[in-house]
């Protein structure tokens, strides 16, 4: 995801009106600012996706067994070779610079229950001797009323890796470990250490009122790369807003909230950020068209149930600092705020991207000296500017369009001015 620029107008706009020689030099320095113009019509979810894109991660976790037992009975259902695997892949982000990581229960620590209904649809297809696939709805309830579960199921593999705003550069990858004690049932949250230090993180914001503008970001869309756990990590980005909060059946005594984001299978355990880059809530389910979200308050009373203290770290605030610079076209400032966050994280996955963009605009584009101006302003002077422009451009040829030739057409010259 490219961060977008804020670039000023083109030099000269305190100068006299140029002269008709000086004025040839306008049209390309407003060539120059038109990329500019266009770049500036992101909007405030755009950045606040952008501030928080660095502290997502792609979770792939693999677990194996050997069979399935029901439990009304005891028999045990031997699984194939193929069937004895199970991948999952969701989203996670980070909530303390130590390396702590927030992601769905369901996706990298999944109960018995849970795992019998993934590897059910390959037992039940086998016992009818193949054949289509096994409704859903039909595991579940076979699962559930018979207390299935798995028969030596393991953990495999854990792994997460860095979001990166496009498929260029080389993916960053770690292990992961569950925390001990870092489990919720009930919120369908579990918590993650990465061996890693000075890791962005992001803020929590408990606030849940309805119709604040959110943005999911996840790793649900179809991703052939995805299931073999190479390539790089690009999430979607998906605009919503918070719906009602209320109680769900099926989880009695915990309260969700509905966004209206088209959640897609992968983005469980992806954060929901606002204009700021700050989380409101976890993507738990899909929901009509959207989603459901566990709020950001039961991420906090899990983090402080296990003793880790929500903070988003010296790079996160240098990264943000840096985006915001860059944004009011301080160009400067910015690269030292993104040098900063680099240095807090070296293998930040934005910051150097960033660095070498905001080199490339100083080098080769207009010069901006003026930090604290804001967008309307650059673009009135722009407007302003093109005016002038054309204006000066008028006024060049008014006497030659008011010599009329001998014996010629006065009528026509008057016409042209009617038209004017």
């Amino acid at each position: 995801m490219a961060v977008p620029l804020r670039r000023g107008a083109a030099p000269g706009y305190a100068r006299p009106m140029p002269s008709l020689p000086r004025l040839a030099v306008l049209p390309a320095a407003l060539a120059a600012a038109a990329p500019a113009a266009a770049a500036v019509d992101d909007t405030p979810l755009d950045r606040g996706s952008a501030q928080a894109l660095a502290s997502v991660y792609r979770v792939q976790v693999r677990y194996e067994m050997d069979g399935l037992r029901v439990g009304g009975t005891g028999r045990v259902i031997p699984l194939q070779e193929g069937a004895r695997v199970v991948e999952e892949m969701g989203t996670a982000f980070a909530v303390s610079p130590h390396g702590y990581l927030v992601t769905a229960a369901h996706v990298a620590a999944p109960d018995g229950a849970a795992l019998a209904r993934y590897a059910a649809p390959a037992a039940l297809a086998a016992r009818r001797g193949g054949g289509g696939p096994v409704d859903q709805a039909y595991v579940r309830d076979w699962v559930a009323l018979n207390d299935v579960r798995p028969v030596n199921a393991r953990l495999t593999e854990l792994r997460v890796l860095q979001a990166t705003p496009d498929g260029a550069g080389r993916p960053v990858s770690w292990p992961a470990a569950i925390v001990a004690g870092g489990r919720s049932a009930v919120d369908d949250l579990v918590l993650l250490r990465i061996p890693a230090r000075g890791v962005p993180a992001l803020e929590l914001d408990e606030s849940m009122t309805t119709g604040t503008p959110v943005s999911t970001i996840g790793f649900g869309t179809p991703d052939p790369l995805a299931v073999a756990g190479t390539g790089p990590a690009v999430p979607a980005i998906r605009p919503g807003t918070l719906g009602a909060t209320g109680r769900v059946a099926a989880v009695p005594g915990q309260r969700f909230t509905v966004v209206t984001a088209p959640v897609e299978q992968g983005d469980s355990g992806g954060p929901a950020v606002d204009a700021a880059g700050r989380v409101h809530g976890v993507v738990r389910w899909r929901y009509r068209g959207g989603g459901v979200l566990v709020r950001a308050a039961r991420v906090r009373a899990l983090l402080t149930r296990v003793g880790v203290a929500a903070d988003a770290g010296p790079s996160a605030a240098a990264f943000r600092s840096g985006l915001q610079r860059l944004w009011r076209a301080d160009l400067a400032g910015a690269a030292a705020d993104l040098r900063a966050a680099q240095a807090a994280y070296p293998r930040h996955a934005l910051a150097g991207p960033e660095i070498a963009r905001v080199g490339r605009l100083r080098d080769g584009g207009p010069a901006v000296r003026a930090p604290s101006w804001d967008r309307e302003l650059w673009l009135a002077l722009a407007t302003a500017f093109l005016l002038a422009a054309a204006g000066c451009l008028a006024g060049a040829f008014p006497r030659r369009l008011r010599r009329v030739p001998p014996g010629g057409a006065e009528r026509g010259l008057h016409a042209s001015r009617g038209r004017r």
